[in-house]
């Protein structure tokens, strides 16, 4: 139900909304997807403030919360949400975030992020590397991406990521 409410609080498009939305961001809820929900609905409301919650959170030591906070980005399709999630790569360093935040960026489905993710491809550690195969697969449209994501790729070793996120 709080979940559903936070949803709701996108569709109002209220001034009031979005401080509801803050106050729950800043709160916590025992159920972290509310959170969640609250952020997509201030990123929805008001970018501005939106960025800055969830960069905030990025920035926090509550990997469960940077990884809703990452995905939130990533759904928002922001130009603007690249940046945190790139500064946020260079401090995580368990494989869980990372990956999060790698696959927060292939849903921002932009060309600065594909160009972010291609380079972690081709010179990033492998497990970062097929993570971003990963996102980049996700995003995927047409085989123009896949032959882009093999070039990356080569001589990586990474033929398996790559046949798991594109298919044959």
């Amino acid at each position: 139900m709080r979940a559903a409410a936070a949803q709701a609080l996108r569709g109002t498009g209220e001034a009031a909304a979005a401080a509801l939305a803050v106050l729950v961001i800043r709160r916590g809820d025992e159920a972290r997807g509310v959170v969640a929900d609250a952020l997509g609905s201030l990123l929805a409301l008001r970018p501005d403030e939106g960025l800055a919650e969830a960069t905030r959170l990025l920035r926090g030591d509550d990997e469960e919360l940077v990884e809703l906070a990452a995905l939130a980005l990533g759904q928002s399709h922001l130009p603007e949400a690249l940046t945190p999630l790139e500064e946020a790569l260079t401090t995580a360093f368990r494989p869980g975030p990372r990956r999060t935040l790698l696959l927060a960026m292939g849903l921002l489905r932009s060309e600065p992020a594909r160009v972010r993710l291609l380079t972690v491809v081709r010179a990033g550690p492998l497990g970062d590397a097929r993570a971003a195969i990963e996102a980049l697969g996700a995003s995927a449209v047409g085989v123009g991406l896949r032959v882009k994501v093999e070039e990356a790729a080569k001589g990586r070793g990474l033929e398996a990521a790559i046949e798991a996120a594109f298919g044959g």
